[in-house]
């Protein structure tokens, strides 16, 4: 059969639970018959039961007692509730506020400081055999609900006094009247008048607390109209086995004087379901089967027509529609049931359960028993390993492979219980009374726990132990495998259907960490090898894989200078020159170095074969080109003694003009000829042009006078004009014709000398040749000493 037939088939057979039947059996003979009773309690010390009539006496039987009697001690008053550890240790409550607390028969009288009313007393059990974490270090107090709050009582406490209020208990303004409505083992449940700001629709006029260990847990009743909004009994948030998923699920009972209701404690106004309606609710008990070790539980319900009780397990559902049997009683019910209290304890060799109720009639006593077989909770049992499928326990078994279990049952179950192992539905007597067990067995086992003294048991089954056949590798060796640096493969073996398989990946003989599917992803070099499990620790490995990664460093591109680069520079760009690899920069390139002038991002593929690795990328940036407008031609006239500002654009760093470097704009010049500028920018980019000044006066006019006599002004007879004709000649005449001066017009000057010697004032006569006229020039010109 494949394993996921064979789950299916076992999910169905886990549907069809066993039930648990509850059995009450009645004592023919009644306690204080003819007086009507209002509560039962069973001290938890020493089983005694206490009983308090509707009369407000008290009356007491102990373990050796065969009848009740008259509790003397509180005869004469008029009692209004009462609870205790034990006989030697009581409290009853008197009205409106006193509280009586016998202790070996020494009686103390406690008034709580600041209390008016007490409505009721329970006791709360903080230290006996409990698990959780209790209020006040878990010691045991007595609970006294009062019109302001629950006022703590320690044991052994005759002031009466108590600490600050319960940590999680509101405070409120006013009397909102506090009352017990349930007392249980390690618990209470209590109620008290408050207007509520319920999630649900709609405000309740009632708010519900239940304190379990060290925590208040905060429940709430749907609003309902009267009697349903006068709560007389409660049994807060109950855990129940789930009927569908095998876990558990709270609910909420409370009885009204119209009936019992039911709902999951986060439920809101319509979500409850309403059981025994038309009957008045006095009081709520539960009854566990196997109480060590299940969750199973029954309910006792006292009611205006009897005692009402669930004779089957309960399962939790969604509407909790849960089936109640009267109890009858020579073929009638009992009446009217005002109080259970149940005494748990072991009588000649049978496990009773025994239940007292106070009747409008006197006191009556049940015997509880449980039959028939029921599921264990799925937590009864520890695997060591995981089941190769979540919903069921299923073991593939190969070579020496041992399964550990262990149950989980109270330490002292020896004599109370009985562990059995069944393979194949035949107990596996080695294994009887062992709770720990290692089974190697192929077959189909089951656990068992059985009460001795009731026969009623537990049981977890379908523990499946499967034979295994071999795994089947399907990852080979065919060869050496090559890869890139970086780069990776991956491995493959088979994987069944049924996910039965487990992997480990080996590298150079060493497991590699979370390596356990049945494919992985190489990159590192090694020999690699699976191995294939179908059971935890059994492997068969496959054959080894060599792995080759070629190891191709990233080339690291060097330049051949690392400025900002002017225009029409070049930066040289190269990596080391690699054996057998090429080339391939993204300018287009192919050789191992280049030269760039141009701005960009350059970076190099160089491969071997397959592989390959590129380089990071290298910024190159080149300036713009410099751009300078051409400089027109710019004239002189030297024999005015002119001067001309050569000017040159803004916005560079420095500026040479004629070698002589700085930062000016402007060079001014007396002279024609040639002037250089080299502009330079802040990147120390340079561009260079050439500023002509050409020598040159518009008209040829000589003066017709001068003064030579040395006074700076007008010492000097300059002929303008003659720039442009350096071969230009000028002759001077005395006025007997005689020549006293020549030059040429690369010097038209005269300073009134003749041979070194001045000439003497008067008026002399001059002839200017020159290619700047059609013909010779002649004019008089006045010496004035």
């Amino acid at each position: 059969m494949k394993l996921s037939s064979l789950v299916t088939l076992l999910l169905l057979m886990m549907s069809l639970q066993g039930f648990s039947q509850l059995q009450l059996q009645l004592d023919p003979t009644p306690f204080m018959q003819g007086v009507e009773m209002g509560k039962v309690i069973v001290c938890k010390d020493d089983q005694s039961v206490w009983a308090l009539s509707a009369a407000g006496k008290v009356y007491v039987k102990r373990a050796a007692d065969s009848d009740f009697s008259l509790y003397a001690p509180m005869s004469a008053r008029t009692v209004i509730d009462l609870d205790g550890y034990s006989y030697n240790e009581m409290y009853f409550l008197t009205a409106p506020a006193t509280i009586y607390y016998f202790k070996n028969q020494v009686g103390t009288t406690m008034s709580l400081s600041s209390v008016t009313k007490i409505n009721n007393i329970a006791i709360v059990y903080g230290s006996q055999n409990s698990t959780l974490t209790g209020y006040y270090d878990n010691r045991d107090w007595l609970a006294a609900a009062t019109s302001t709050g629950i006022h703590p009582i320690f044991r052994n406490d005759i002031t009466g006094s108590a600490p600050a209020p319960l940590g999680g208990m509101p405070v409120l303004a006013g009397n909102p009247e506090w009352r017990i409505t349930n007392s249980g083992f390690k618990s209470i449940d209590f109620q008290f008048k408050h207007q509520s700001t319920d999630p649900c629709a709609g405000a309740t006029t009632h708010q519900y607390y239940n304190m379990i260990g060290s925590n208040y847990k905060t429940t709430r009743l749907p609003e309902a109209p009267s009697p349903n909004d006068v709560v007389t009994c409660t049994y807060f948030e109950a855990p129940f086995n789930h009927a569908k998923n095998g876990g558990s699920t709270l609910i909420n009972f409370w009885g009204t004087m119209d009936g019992l209701y039911a709902m999951s404690p986060d439920g809101c106004a319509g979500d409850e379901s309403k059981l025994l309606g038309g009957k008045a609710i006095y009081d709520i008990e539960e009854i566990y089967g196997m109480r060590d070790v299940m969750n199973d539980k029954f309910v006792l319900v006292a009611t205006s027509e009897g005692l009402f009780y669930t004779p089957s397990r309960l399962l939790g559902n969604q509407k909790f529609d849960f089936q109640f049997t009267n109890l009858v009683s020579a073929n009638a019910a009992l009446g009217k049931v005002l109080s259970i209290a149940t005494e748990i304890k072991e009588e000649n060799n049978l496990c009773q359960k025994v239940i007292w109720l106070a009747t409008a009639n006197g006191i009556r006593k049940l015997t509880a028993n449980m039959t028939s077989e029921l599921l264990a909770r799925p937590g009864m049992l520890t695997y060591y390993e995981p089941s190769l499928n979540p919903q069921i326990t299923i073991y593939r078994m190969c070579k020496d492979r041992e399964i550990r279990i262990t149950a989980n049952v109270p330490s002292d179950y020896l004599g109370k219980y009985q562990i059995s192992w069944l393979k194949n539905n035949v107990e596996v007597m080695d294994l009887r009374d062992k709770a720990d067990v290692f089974i190697k067995e192929y077959g189909d086992y089951e656990f068992r726990l059985t009460e001795i003294c009731s026969g009623a048991f537990t049981k977890l089954g379908n523990i499946f132990l499967l034979r295994a056949e071999d795994p089947e590798i399907t990852f080979k060796n065919n060869g050496d495998i090559n890869i890139c640096a970086g780069g990776s493969t991956t491995f493959t073996t088979k994987k069944p259907a049924d996910n039965s398989y487990n992997y480990q990946w080996v590298r150079n003989g060493v497991d590699i960490d979370n390596a356990t599917n049945n494919t992985y992803t190489a990159s590192l070099p090694g020999m690699y090898k699976v191995k294939v499990g179908n059971c935890m620790e059994t492997f068969f490995e496959s054959e080894e894989v060599r792995v080759n990664v070629a190891d191709m460093d990233i080339p690291v591109i060097t330049r051949s200078n690392n400025k900002s680069l002017c225009f029409g520079e070049t930066v040289n760009l190269s990596i080391p020159v690699v054996n057998g690899a090429t080339y391939k920069w993204n300018s287009g390139e192919t050789t191992a170095a280049i030269d760039v002038k141009k701005t960009g991002n350059y970076r190099v593929e160089v491969k071997m074969g397959t592989c390959g690795v590129v380089s990071e990328y290298v910024n190159v940036t080149v300036a713009d080109e410099i751009v300078l407008d051409k400089v027109p031609d710019v004239k002189i006239c030297v024999l005015r003694q002119d001067q001309v500002k050569l000017t040159a654009a803004d916005g560079y760093a420095f500026y040479t003009w004629n070698g002589l470097r700085g930062t000016d704009t402007v060079f001014t010049v007396s002279q024609p000829g040639q002037y250089t500028l080299e502009i330079e920018d802040l990147n120390g980019c340079k561009a260079n042009t050439v500023y002509v000044v050409l020598s040159y006066c518009a008209v040829l006019a000589p003066p017709n006078a001068f003064s030579p006599n040395g006074d700076g002004t007008n010492d000097l007879w300059v002929v303008e004009g003659l720039e442009a004709d350096p071969d230009a000649t000028i002759i001077v005449y005395n006025r007997f014709g005689v020549q006293v001066f020549s030059t040429k017009g690369s010097k038209p000057v005269w300073d009134g000398r003749s041979h070194n010697v001045e000439v003497p004032a008067g008026v002399y006569y001059y002839v200017v040749t020159s290619k700047n006229v059609s013909k010779p020039l002649k004019g008089a010109i006045s010496v004035i000493r």
